[in-house]
């Protein structure tokens, strides 16, 4: 049976550093081959990147031009503005008008500009852009149930919540697929979430079957890493300070 080994395994004292040599060699493909160890950036280097995102879309925001810019309008005429009204039956939204506007257009800030606080129990009399909060703050778990949305305000939502969102809160964006079946929604959403957010911010979870909305949330939550859960619909965008502006 030793006549089937190597010679230098049947000899009596083995060379120390033929074997040393062999278990660095072993060594270095098992990390060569999974390069989820090898390259696997840590949590620091992640919230780095994160926060270049972050601050350079706040420093570029303002001088943006384009259709819908700050929620300028977008006019159609002609045959565009035929095409947006016989799809509004089916979107009920002007999906024409929709997709002519940046993914990562810009907002107004929607907040009360007056800094003097009007204190009262109804929420909506609080109208100042003072309210401070503290920085010691849980992360969270942004989810958002879609079922057969429409391309552009669904990611129109994921963009707006990664940008205006400080890094170290954001924990994640789930995008919680809800069974849909229209093409786009399927293989092409996952290859543009890989490609815009590589550090794994916004991620898709999808149902094996129609579960509606409550199960839908369940199913995210279940999902979810972060400490605290909030739950979007899939066509609004988070403004400056998350108001929300829903799209209509």
């Amino acid at each position: 049976m030793a006549m089937g080994l190597p010679r230098f395994l049947r000899r009596k004292r083995l060379n120390w550093k033929l074997l040393v040599l062999l278990t660095v060699a072993l060594l270095g493909a098992y990390y060569f081959l999974d390069s989820r160890l090898l390259f696997k950036p840590r949590e620091d280097e992640v919230l780095r990147f994160r926060q270049k995102r972050y601050n350079d879309y706040q420093q570029n925001e303002k001088g943006r031009k384009g259709p819908g810019e700050f929620g300028e309008p977008v006019i159609l005429t002609g045959e565009e503005k035929k095409l947006a009204d016989s799809l509004f039956k089916k979107e009920a939204f002007n999906i024409i008008a929709s997709d002519k506007i940046s993914l990562e257009r810009s907002v107004k800030d929607v907040r009360d500009q007056r800094n003097n606080c009007i204190k009262s129990t109804n929420i909506k009399n609080i109208k100042c852009k003072s309210l401070t909060y503290p920085e010691d703050l849980p992360t969270a778990s942004v989810v958002i149930i879609f079922h057969n949305e429409a391309w552009s305000p669904l990611l129109r939502t994921a963009h707006s919540v990664v940008n205006r969102s400080p890094p170290q809160y954001l924990k994640e964006v789930i995008l919680l697929d809800d069974f849909s079946d229209r093409p786009e929604l399927g293989e092409k959403l996952r290859d543009y979430v890989a490609k815009t957010w590589p550090d794994g911010v916004v991620r898709i979870v999808r149902t094996t079957e129609r579960s509606g909305l409550i199960r839908a949330r369940l199913a995210g939550a279940r999902a979810a890493v972060g400490d605290v859960l909030i739950f979007l619909d899939s066509h609004c965008e988070a403004s400056t300070g998350w108001e929300l502006i829903f799209e209509i």
